[in-house]
């Protein structure tokens, strides 16, 4: 292709001309590829003031200047007015000093005659360093020298050369077919990094000066080659030099073009023999199946890079798809119709016809994608997926597989392989292409197929619940794997939505067969069926909506309400709880969205909000009904009547469910919501959801806010919950609410009811005095309804007027108290509560204060008042001794009894309980009851030493059921003697929860003696301790070093269990004992292991069980290697010795096969040596030894197991288990000479860590599917 100066000017004549020039000039200027810095706007930008051009580059050429530059640019015809003018001006406003340095170009696209003439005028004046000047003929040269520039412009001027195209070209050719167009932008969207590899690699062949492959893989040859000349083209530098060649004759145009540096093939067929010479870069494009055609043609050659292109992830595609102009929900469906794929939505969106149709579909072999049509994904391992693949399929499961096989090869393929996963790449465009296929009697097979896998019993539902969690683990898991179950109700929506518009499935009524599966497996369904279904409801309510709303109703109408079971099976929320009735609300908020169901599905919502749920799940009937209400965000396509005219026919139905959903809406502050479940492939979504105007908003706001109102009329407990939420309300709603509350007041109404209001009155005095904005005159205005409200709904009864003040031990007083301290704040409180008291006593005596705390709940405050009232010590005890009968019994009495000793000063207490005692001593109370009694007061020195004074069977009963939560200390002495009497008492859990946060006040003796008997197992029915505190107490007596060391060695070696993971740290003389003594090592592993050919023993007593699951917790948590030193090093003499040793003891016990995995592992925890060589060279040579296979396996267990818990993101891979791969590799290598054994095993960890990668590769490929 030659481009003359003629077809140049000839092209400077055109209208678009002086904005297209820039450009072009710019893509010459980088093919210097030593320009560091450039301003050359094109196109629209043309307009703008300034320099046409500014550059600096490092090194020039014939065209470039080297140094700083100035460039005017014009098409104009007036060719020499034109560069006098842009001189002239040009410098008058540029310093003389940057002149002087610096070269002024003028290009015109057109011939210049007189251009030599010009110049030679200008370098005359010598106002700049120097001056040139370019036409037409100048362009000429400079493009047959720039080849990829050459054949951009050729194609903007109607030439093109023979089996070449420039890179603009292309990339229009494959992205302009669609509407909306895709853009590179979105194409590098979630595969930013793939465009930087294949820059960088490109870029470190070009500078190495030699040549080289990439090879490039996608979805299809197409997007492959057009991902390649978009990445190319967004750097000038690399545009500059490259192209496409569509043709095998396009190479000698490459080849005869040494500027030419990259060359895409664009097809694989293109770069059969390509031109490979130095200096330049071949990229050949496959589809992501054709692995036979990446092993020949340009392909060929282990020296070849690899580029795979992964489809973006769910996320990542619906971003790029709204980038490009699609609707945020059209984005989101279509994400999922095309399977994130650009090649796919290239062919859906398409305004060519010819790109509709894949080749695909008319291979032989396409009768099989029937049985992808209907299925859509399984599991080739699992024997269930197979034998459902071939009963549909009506043929041996090997045959269709061979021919899907052959189908995943080919360009754009429609079907994925990802490991045992089988899977249609867009399952919406597959049925759409070849649904008109699917013949009758598949279709007959396929809906017996599903109606028998969907009714079968889930066998998970046969175990206990606390087991479900391990249903796997206990083989109760159903014959088809789970993406296969997942699948066919997918198809269910696909057949349902899409089938009507197939007019052969239309012929069928394949609505009416989806329907009418769904009703067959919801009628008469029992609660087993309900839970076996409940992942796969929301298929279902999506594939046949109102079947499945009638089902629910049917189920509700029964007697036991079947449904119901998906709400009462549902345990407490914890790590392997499962709320089973996700499903069943996810379901019904993915049908709400059409309006003609929206009112039945929230009637439907207030039914299931009746029944309670356990555990405290967000997922709840009632938070879906508020999330489809929601004023701010709707999650409906009901518009606003419809709402609201929704919401009224939920309060004529269901007032009490209502009501909580007015008073939810109508309060938007610190409102937080959550999208609702979409769905799939239904429109009922689209477009909204997203939220609405202010406007609605208010209007639905107005709505609620006069209902929640109205409702509340007559209802104590409703107008309860309204008062809390009076500041969201307009002053009118304001008034008519307090309207109610004086309405209230003035009627003939119980206390009870009275109170409730008044509390609520309260709280919200409390709240507008301490934390409201307003102040003096403003507050008092404010405040004076809501005060006189208060003193109208003042109960009859002093104890109901005054109970409120005892049963909190903080209330929420109705007076200012942020600004005071809490000193007054609690004076105020005591001697509210003590004119309280006082006035019920006076008014109904003890009778009252009995009745006081029948209502208080036995919170102690009523007896810590009693003892500061007017009253004689005497009546006081009196009340004590009439309220408890034995003391013993936790009832409402006793709390107050234990408030009346506690709460006052000791003194008095002594006083009271003497008092008491003195009574017991005449009604002759039992040492028990005695002992129970004096539990209730605080137990300080003096009271202890009251205890002692009673008689040894009293003070025996005491330490046996006094409760340490009462305690403090207050001498020395005071913890050891307690601690010593709890012992003595056989309670060592008790005794250490005594001073667990005061050890230091504890000798080590007494706290070996405490754990001591924690370990032993007596007082069963006490508080274990904390793990945290028992390693305190651990380290305490480890460093005192007062204990002797076998004592210690036994004590730690019984908590080994309960310390868990803490073991290694807190029990170190147990495990620098069995590390240094093979005698007690050897002791270990026979408790846990039997020798070798030794008989099956009798059933071990509990004992020995507890004592073997002791020592295998040790041997496994043992991270102390043999040979440890005290400054951590390792001892190579000492650790052999010790291997040695324990294995020769283990030998004569017929354990030493058990020796030495154990030892293994335990070696696996030795550092590096002092050079950082791994594993050191004295446990190479130990592991080397022939006879030591098993340790060496126990090796490799110990180096996986010290790996410990493993966190990945989810979209990472097998990155982690790669790079263990090459560290055990690189720790390998050296040994490949000296340790041949030691090398093997290293070579197997790092296999196993490659296999693992792999595994976890497939698991992230199968995420993105949405597995």
């Amino acid at each position: 292709m030659k481009i003359t100066a003629k077809q140049i000017a000839d092209w400077a004549d055109g209208k678009d001309a002086q904005a297209a020039l820039p450009r072009y000039v710019r893509r010459l200027i980088h093919d210097v590829g030593s320009v560091t810095q450039v301003a050359m706007p094109a196109g629209d930008l043309t307009s703008q003031p300034g320099w046409d051009g500014a550059l600096v580059s490092a090194a020039g050429n014939a065209w470039v200047p080297e140094g700083r530059s100035f460039w005017e640019l014009s098409c104009e015809a007036q060719i020499t007015h034109k560069a006098n003018t842009d001189y002239d001006k040009r410098t008058r406003e540029t310093p003389q000093n940057i002149r002087r340095a610096s070269v002024y170009v003028a290009v015109t696209g057109r011939v210049w005659p007189g251009r030599a003439k010009w110049v030679a005028e200008k370098l005359g004046a010598g106002e700049w360093a120097d001056v040139r000047a370019y036409d037409a003929g100048t362009i000429e040269e400079w493009l047959e020298n720039t080849p990829a520039v050459k054949l951009e412009f050729g194609d903007e001027i109607g030439l093109t050369g023979h089996g070449v195209e420039d890179l603009g070209r292309h990339w229009r050719g494959w992205a302009s077919q669609t509407e909306p167009q895709i853009t590179p932008e979105a194409l590098f969207v979630g595969r930013e990094a793939e465009r930087d590899r294949l820059l960088d690699a490109t870029r470190k062949i070009l500078d190495a000066g030699g040549s080289g492959l990439i090879r490039i893989r996608a979805d299809s040859v197409e997007e492959a080659a057009a991902f390649a000349a978009a990445s190319l083209a967004s750097q000038p530098d690399s545009a500059a030099g490259a192209l496409v060649v569509n043709e095998a004759a396009g190479w000698r145009f490459v080849d005869q073009n040494s500027s030419l540096k990259i060359a895409i093939a664009a097809r694989p067929d293109a770069a059969g023999k390509p031109t490979v010479r130095p200096g330049t870069v071949v990229i050949v494009p496959y589809a992501s199946g054709d692995m036979e055609g990446m092993s020949r043609g340009g392909a060929e050659g282990e020296l070849a890079a690899m580029i795979a292109l992964e489809r973006p992830d769910v996320r990542e595609f619906e971003t790029a798809l709204s980038s490009i102009g699609l609707d945020e929900s059209d984005a989101k469906r279509l994400a999922s119709a095309t399977g994130r794929s650009w090649s796919v939505y290239r062919r859906r969106r398409s305004t060519n016809p010819a790109i509709r149709r894949p080749l695909w579909l008319d291979a032989p072999q396409a009768a099989a994608l029937s049985t992808v049509c209907l299925l859509g994904s399984w599991v080739a391992g699992k024997p269930g997926d197979r034998a459902i693949v071939a009963e549909l399929a009506g043929r041996p499961y090997e045959q269709v597989e061979a021919d899907l096989r052959h189908l995943a090869q080919t360009d754009d393929a429609p079907i994925l392989v990802i490991g045992e996963v089988w899977k249609a790449k867009s399952p919406l465009e597959l049925l759409d292409l070849f649904g008109a296929r699917i013949t009758r009697n598949e279709l007959d097979r396929f809906f017996q197929l599903a109606l028998r896998v969907l009714s079968s019993p889930d066998p998970e539902l046969e175990l206990p619940d606390d087991q479900r969690y391990a249903a796997q683990i206990y083989g109760k898991v159903r014959a088809e794997s789970g993406l296969l179950i997942r699948a066919i109700c997918d198809t269910l929506i696909k057949l349902a939505v899409r089938g009507p518009s197939i007019a052969a499935l239309a012929a069928g009524d394949i609505e009416g067969r989806v329907e009418r599966l769904v009703t067959d497996l919801l009628s008469d369904a029992t609660g087993e069926r309900w839970l076996a279904l409940s992942s796969q409801l929301p298929d279902l309510a999506e594939a046949a909506p109102m079947a499945f709303i009638r089902g629910i109703e049917r189920s509700l109408a029964e007697a036991n309400a079947p449904v119901l079971r998906l709400l009462t099976e549902t345990g407490a929320s914890s790590l392997i709880g499962r709320c089973w009735h996700a499903g069943l609300l996810w379901a019904l908020e993915r049908i709400a969205w059409a309006p003609e169901r929206f009112t039945r599905v929230a009637l439907l919502l207030a039914r299931l909000s009746r029944t309670e749920i356990k555990g405290n799940w967000s997922n709840s009937p009632r938070s879906t009904l508020a999330g489809l209400f929601r004023s701010w965000l709707p999650q409906t396509a009901a518009n606003l009547e419809q709402r609201i005219a929704a919401l009224d026919a939920l309060i004529g139905v269901a007032p009490d469910v209502a009501s909580d959903l007015l008073l939810k809406l109508v309060d938007t502050r610190l409102d937080v919501a959550s999208a609702s479940n979409r769905p799939e492939w239904r429109d009922d979504d689209a477009g909204v959801g997203r939220g609405v105007s202010g406007e609605e908003r208010d209007a639905m706001l107005v709505a609620v806010a006069d209902r929640v109102v109205s409702s509340a009329t007559g209802h104590p407990d409703r107008l309860v919950k309204l008062i809390e939420k009076i500041d969201v309300f307009d002053q009118a709603r304001i008034a008519a609410v307090l309207a109610l509350f004086d309405d209230f007041a003035k009627r003939e109404t119980n206390d009870d009811d009275r109170e409730k209001l008044r509390a609520a009155l309260r709280q919200r005095i409390h709240k507008q005095f301490n934390y409201g904005q307003l102040k003096g005159v403003a507050l008092a205005r404010r405040l004076a309804r809501l005060e006189s409200l208060y003193e109208q709904l003042t109960p009859r009864d002093p104890v109901s007027r005054s109970a409120w003040l005892f049963a909190d031990p903080w209330p929420q007083i109705p007076v200012r108290v942020r600004e005071i301290d809490h000193l007054k704040r609690n004076e105020w409180i005591d001697r509210a509560r003590l004119d309280a008291l006082r006035e019920i006593h006076e008014a109904e005596g003890w009778d009252g204060i009995d009745r006081l705390v029948t209502i208080c709940s036995g919170r102690g405050n009523v007896g810590a008042t009693l003892t500061k009232l007017a009253l004689r010590e005497e009546e006081i005890a009196d009340w004590i001794v009439r309220s408890g009968a034995a003391f013993d019994e936790q009832s409402l009495q006793i709390g107050e009894v234990r408030g009346a000793l506690c709460m006052c000063p000791t003194d008095q207490a002594l006083r009271l309980v003497k008092q008491v005692l003195a009574t017991a001593d005449r009604e002759g109370w039992t040492a028990k009851k005695v002992a129970h009694f004096l539990t209730l007061a605080e137990a300080r020195t003096e009271l202890l030493a009251l205890v002692e004074q009673l008689g040894t069977e009293v003070e025996d009963a005491y330490w046996r059921c006094c409760h340490p939560r009462l305690w403090r200390s207050d001498t020395a002495e005071w913890h050891d003697h307690v601690v010593r009497r709890l012992l003595n008492a056989g309670r060592p859990k008790t005794a250490f929860l005594v001073c667990q946060y005061e050890l230091e006040k504890v000798g080590p003796s007494l706290i070996a003696e405490m754990l001591e008997g924690l370990v032993s197992g007596v007082e069963a029915d006490g508080v274990l301790p904390d793990l945290y505190s028992i390693g305190v107490a651990l380290d305490r007596i480890e460093e005192s070093g007062r204990i002797e060391r076998d004592r210690l060695v036994r004590l730690e070696f019984a908590l080994i269990r309960p310390l868990g993971l803490d073991a290694q740290r807190h029990a170190r003389t147990f495990f620098e004992a069995i590390m240094s003594d093979p005698k007690l090592f050897t002791e270990l592993i026979c408790l846990v292991y039997r020798s070798t050919g030794a008989e099956p023993d009798e059933p071990s007593s509990e004992e020995a069980e507890a004592a073997a699951a002791i020592a295998w917790s040790a041997l496994h948590s043992c991270q102390r290697s043999p040979g440890t030193m005290p400054d951590g090093r390792i001892d190579p003499e000492s650790c052999v010795r010790f291997v040695d040793d324990a294995r020769a003891l283990c030998g004569e016990a017929g354990r030493l096969r058990s020796c030495d995995s154990s030892l293994g592992q335990i070696l696996a925890h030795i550092p590096p040596d002092e050079q950082g060589s791994w594993p050191p060279r004295f446990l190479c040579d130990l592991l080397d030894r022939p006879e030591l296979e098993e340790m060496r396996d126990g090796f490799s267990i110990g180096i996986m197991n010290k790996r410990g818990v493993v966190r990945r993101s989810l979209d990472e891979g097998g990155t982690q288990e790669r790079e263990l791969a090459s560290r055990y590799r690189e720790f390998a290598r050296p040994l490949a000479g000296t340790h041949v054994r030691v090398f093997d095993l290293l070579e197997k960890l790092a296999s196993h860590y490659e296999k693992d990668g792999l595994r976890e590769d497939l698991d992230r490929r199968l995420r993105r599917e949405g597995r």
